[in-house]
């Protein structure tokens, strides 16, 4: 029996940390990427204790200059092949531009555009030549909107919404499925000491069942959530002075 391996980054916690242990309950090798190596061990002990599939580990920064290359060499190191390559690695940062540090928001562009292209090439070539693969790409609903206080987070979103809805179209005539998720905001250590508790979050358990459903129905845009994808339609017919004021109202109520 041939094993499918998935490559998650961001494993360490939230929907990754889900998508993993739900994804190796159905049989699938999990390659989790993730910086924080206690939540990756702690992965790794949940996948042993709770299935049979193989897993795999590497506590690795994306934020780190030729990380995927290092990802690329790791791999190849071990013989293993990607099937399926969920980009989900991300961080939030919070505050006006002008007072917010700019090497934490180069960090940014390095793990959420720069790595995010680098690996989807690196898993595309191969996934081209087996004639077989799918890359889901964990965005946001900020993808469509001007966040203020978040707005390096938000246009990092917005490059990867464009460029993953454009290789959609490259490859409709491949066996290559390319996927793209707009959670909105989830209840995860990425929002950790930067909020108030609020019930409108997601929980990422929900997220990560919503999107493995949809990827097996083939659906290609996923907005998890009845209200996520009222928002997303507001994103797209209000004027963009009112989506604003509204967005930032409801960040300030969570205390963001």
């Amino acid at each position: 029996m041939i094993q499918n391996n998935i490559l998650i980054t961001g494993a360490s916690s939230g929907i990754g940390y889900a998508l993993a242990c739900q994804y190796a309950q159905k049989g699938y090798g999990i390659i989790g990427v993730g910086r924080n190596e206690m939540r990756l061990n702690e992965l790794e002990k949940w996948i042993k204790t709770h299935t049979q599939t193989p897993i795999y580990i590497l506590n690795l920064d994306l934020g780190k200059e030729g990380a995927a290359r290092d990802i690329e060499k790791w791999l190849a190191e071990r013989h293993l092949e990607i099937d399926i390559l969920i980009n989900n690695a991300g961080f939030g940062l919070f505050g006006n531009f002008a007072d917010t540090d700019i090497t934490q928001e180069l960090n940014m562009i390095n793990v959420q555009i720069k790595n995010y292209l680098e690996l989807s090439k690196m898993a595309l070539t191969q996934m081209l030549k087996r004639d077989r693969g799918k890359i889901i790409n964990i965005s946001s609903l900020y993808a469509w909107l001007s966040v203020p206080r978040q707005s390096v987070y938000a246009a990092t979103k917005t490059f990867m919404d464009m460029h993953a809805t454009a290789l959609q179209y490259e490859l409709r005539k491949t066996p290559i499925e390319i996927y793209l998720v707009f959670p909105g905001a989830v209840d995860s250590r990425f929002l950790e000491g930067q909020r108030k508790i609020d019930s409108t979050y997601s929980k990422p358990d929900k997220v990560a069942k919503i999107i493995i459903e949809a990827v097996e129905h083939k659906k290609a845009i996923i907005v998890p959530g009845v209200l996520n994808k009222i928002l997303g339609c507001m994103a797209r017919i209000l004027p963009r002075s009112w989506l604003l004021f509204l967005i930032d109202r409801i960040n300030s109520q969570r205390g963001l």
